[in-house]
Order: structure tokens, then C-alpha cells, then sequence
């Protein structure tokens, strides 16, 4: 196997980067003699993989449902070589059932009139927000206090010696509620890990590591990334599992 060339494009907001991958997708099929199903575009969330769909559909004529699996997250792709199923996935039930039992609190995210608050108001979906946090950046859980979501400051508050403003919370890490009842947080991201285990259950960042170790290839010829300055540390290991 002849090692793969890479090329990397670089531009600013609004310089014509996906039209030029449009381009460069195009050339490859016309020039390289390729078949669109020899082609992978990965692009970072659903919604600008939709769009790339659709903008290629249009060019080469096709349905952009039959594009499917050649535009897509690598989430979607992981999905695909896991063969798994709906089932499979992690759901806001899941997380409710694991949150119920452990005795820590959780909101749909969902709730509040259709706006995705719960993350800043209950430990529940902390802990698990900052579980895949660890995993995107992998990190260790002893390093859950790293993890740099925006959180509602009135809602948590910090030790002092985890932050100087601790009467102020603190921006970073969601730990302890307002009343300052401790929670072990590297005992509780292990205990919903293992729950996720029990259960056979499967979450987006434990796609990915399962793809990157047991080197799980998509079967391509032409690997294209969308906006590759903001994959993970993760998705960079899938990357380089795929680039050959």
C-alpha cells in the first residue's frame, strides 16, 4: 500500500472552504475514475453535514439521501461500523434511570420550553457531560476539574482550594450544588461508566474509542474532514486509525 497523500486547506470564514471540498470531491470522481461510494466526507455536527449533502446532491444530480453514509459525522460513521442500533445509544431515559439510582439529580435537556438548560442546573447531567468530556480529550477522571463548559454560576460552587472565587462559583467545573453537600465526581463519572457497561449501553465518545481500537476502517478510498481545526483529541485517533 503507497502512503497517503494529505492536503490541507486553509481559509477564514466565508472564503469558500466547502466549495472548494465540493470542488475537490468533484475532481476526485471525474479525474481519479472514482465512484462516489469510494468517497468520505466528514464534517463536524449533523447540521453542516446536511448541508454538505444536500450541496453535492445537487451537483452531481442525485438524491442526497443516497449520499448518506459518504456525508456524515464520524459519529454516524461509527455508528455504521459498530452496527449499531438505536438501542444501543445512550438515550436521556438512560441517563434519568442511571440518575435515579445513584441519587444525584437530572433534567431532560430537552425541558424548559424546548431550551437545552438542564446542563447548567443539575449535577446529573454535569457528571455526564463532563464523563465525555474526559473521553473526548482523554483525559483521566482525576482530571475532571479541567473540564471548561460554561456553567450557571449560581448553581455550583468550588472548594477554596479548587478556586480563589469559590462564593462566586466558578465558570469551569461543575462540582457542588449551592448548598455545598459534597459529591465525590470521579467516583460518580465511574459509576455511570460502569452503568453504561452493565446496561450495554453505548455513548458518542464510547463510538469512537471503540472504532479507534479495534481499528475500524471505513471502506474508502478518500477521506475528506470538515473543519478539521475542531476535532477532538478522539476524533484525531479515528483519523489516524483511517488514514491509510
Amino acid at each position: 500500500m503507497t502512503d497517503p497523500t494529505v492536503t490541507r486547506l486553509f481559509g477564514g470564514p466565508g472564503s469558500g472552504k466547502t466549495t472548494a471540498l465540493l470542488d475537490r470531491v468533484e475532481g476526485i470522481l471525474e479525474d481519479d475514475d472514482a465512484d462516489v461510494r469510494d468517497v468520505l466526507v466528514v464534517s463536524y455536527t449533523r447540521a453542516a453535514a446536511a448541508e454538505i449533502r444536500e450541496r453535492l446532491a445537487e451537483r452531481l444530480d442525485i438524491s442526497p439521501r443516497s449520499l448518506q453514509g459518504n456525508v456524515c459525522t464520524m459519529h454516524a460513521k461509527a455508528y455504521e461500523l459498530l452496527d449499531l442500533s438505536r438501542g444501543d445509544v445512550v438515550g436521556d431515559d438512560d441517563k434519568e434511570a442511571f440518575c435515579e439510582e445513584y441519587g444525584v439529580e437530572f433534567e431532560d435537556q430537552h425541558g424548559g420550553a424546548g431550551r437545552r438548560t438542564a446542563r447548567s442546573t443539575t449535577i446529573g447531567n454535569k457528571i455526564i457531560a463532563t464523563s465525555q468530556w474526559l473521553q473526548r480529550t482523554e483525559r483521566d477522571v482525576a482530571d475532571w476539574y479541567d473540564v471548561p463548559f460554561q456553567w450557571n454560576v449560581e448553581e455550583v460552587r468550588l472548594p477554596p482550594e479548587e478556586d480563589p472565587n469559590a462564593q462566586q462559583g466558578n465558570k469551569y467545573t461543575p462540582t457542588w450544588p449551592s448548598d455545598d453537600d459534597r459529591i465525590d465526581i470521579p467516583e460518580t463519572i465511574r459509576a455511570w461508566r460502569g452503568y453504561k457497561g452493565d446496561h450495554d449501553l453505548v455513548g458518542f465518545a464510547d463510538m469512537l474509542e471503540r472504532v479507534a481500537q479495534r481499528s475500524l476502517v471505513p471502506n474508502v478510498d478518500y477521506l475528506i474532514i470538515d473543519e478539521f481545526q475542531d476535532i477532538t483529541t478522539l476524533q484525531y485517533n479515528v483519523f489516524e486509525e483511517w488514514t491509510p
